[in-house]
């Protein structure tokens, strides 16, 4: 086989979020899912795994694995616990965080908004009150103003679509609403803060005399294709579903100016829709144990298509596969980075690969149970101990040859070839779904 190189300054890191890998008492609304039962297993957001207080070998654990870039959020309700009073302490901590990834040679991105919202904002109308907007700027400057000489990338909101609709059209967040109505008044109200975060963010900098920052938001995409391609009604289906939920919130900032520096992709599956609005996936491909296909060829479909369409230079912040152990994810990440190769081969703009996760997370459809992480981490212990899974010996092998070489799938999935994708899938994803 031959190797497959990235052009040179790719940058190759991992992500996280904050509610989900910080652990200890935060007030947001996944504090509040935890008392109310609703998070699989039981699974508690304060005993997740601790890179609060463990942030230093953890990024010591990063520099293993040659991280050029290393995307965390910073929580919101960890910041302003109560409205308009700001916990310095927490901020110089993020600050600590933040100087570390520096000094480890990694570039920090850090995410502004990732589904999650202090009680004191939900108990004030959340994202129905347009004043959200105005409390989330406020977060954002006081955040800009502590981090900006550090921070040269920021996100403004991670997976908005997805987002406002788990709170506003399925009901699985909080407010546990199900109402259209509701959902496209969030969604405008996440673009116009997306416009005024960016707008903030830049006067920031300007003001204090730092670099231009680049600012983005992470957009969950997904190849869009109805169920029947036969069918009129499935294809009038399809058709407003990718308007509402692939295209609405992007195409809303645009509107408003060129208020984007760079289109962040979430990746994970491709979906049909059914009329007259029901989510379906392909059976032909095998499944990951978060019941999603698993399709590397929709990666390139994703990538070139958002190049194509936008012109924006994108940057992948999530792409990984949930499951028991480490069976599925080498020939998982060795699939999606050649499509990913295959991207830029064919004229897509794409500069950075973060793979979900750094290590292992709460999931709140799975609790604890779901192991995305390219280290281990043992959550029923004290210790929280970690191991560097196989994963993550090739992911760093592949960031430091900057792409794939023979000698990588040599020493990691000997059967691997590029176009061994859906071809051997019954013996790379045998374990798929189990």
């Amino acid at each position: 086989m031959s190797s497959y190189i990235f052009p040179k300054g790719f940058l190759w890191g991992s992500s996280t979020s904050a509610w989900q890998v910080e652990g200890g008492p935060i007030d947001n609304e996944y504090r509040m899912l935890h008392q109310q039962g609703l998070i699989a297993g039981g699974s508690d957001p304060e005993q997740s795994a601790g890179f609060w207080t463990r942030y230093e070998s953890d990024i010591g654990l990063m520099r293993q694995m040659h991280h050029g870039s290393f995307r965390m959020s910073v929580e919101w309700a960890r910041v302003e616990p109560e409205e308009g009073r700001f916990d310095e302490e927490a901020i110089r901590h993020y600050r600590r965080i933040v100087e570390a990834v520096v000094k480890a040679g990694i570039l920090p991105v850090v995410d502004l908004h990732h589904h999650s919202n202090p009680l004191w904002v939900c108990r004030d109308g959340g994202w129905m009150n347009p004043r959200v907007v105005q409390k989330l700027q406020g977060f954002a400057r006081r955040m800009a103003e502590a981090l900006g000489d550090l921070v040269g990338v920021w996100l403004t909101i991670n997976e908005p679509t997805i987002w406002a609709a788990e709170a506003y059209f399925t009901g699985e967040l909080p407010p546990h609403a199900r109402s259209p109505r509701k959902f496209f008044r969030c969604l405008d109200l996440l673009a116009k803060a997306h416009v005024v975060l960016y707008e903030t963010l830049n006067e920031v900098h300007a003001r204090r005399g730092w670099p231009k920052p680049a600012v983005g938001f992470a957009h969950a995409a997904h190849g869009v294709d109805p169920f029947d391609s036969r069918n009129p009604l499935d294809k009038i289906a399809s058709k407003w579903f990718r308007s509402a939920f692939e295209e609405r919130f992007l195409s809303s900032i645009l509107k408003k100016g060129r208020t984007i520096d760079l289109l962040g992709i979430n990746y994970y599956f491709c979906m049909r829709i059914r009329f007259p609005l029901s989510v379906r996936f392909r059976t032909d491909l095998p499944m990951t144990k978060e019941g999603w296909p698993i399709d590397p060829h929709g990666f390139h479909r994703v990538l070139t298509g958002a190049w194509e369409r936008y012109r924006i230079p994108i940057w992948v912040m999530e792409n990984g596969v949930g499951e028991d152990d480490d069976e599925l994810r080498p020939g998982f990440i060795l699939d999606h980075v050649y499509q990913m190769h295959r991207a830029i081969r064919d004229g897509a703009d794409v500069r950075a690969y973060h793979h979900w996760a750094t290590m292992d997370t709460l999931e709140y459809r799975k609790g604890f149970a779901m192991r995305y992480g390219l280290i281990g981490v043992e959550m029923e212990s004290a210790e929280k101990t970690r191991t560097m899974r196989a994963s993550g010996k090739m992911y760093g092998e592949i960031a430091a040859a900057n792409g794939i070489t023979e000698q990588i799938v040599q020493r990691h999935v000997p059967d691997w070839t590029p176009d061994s994708f859906p071809k051997g899938t019954s013996t790379r994803y045998s374990h798929a779904g189990t």
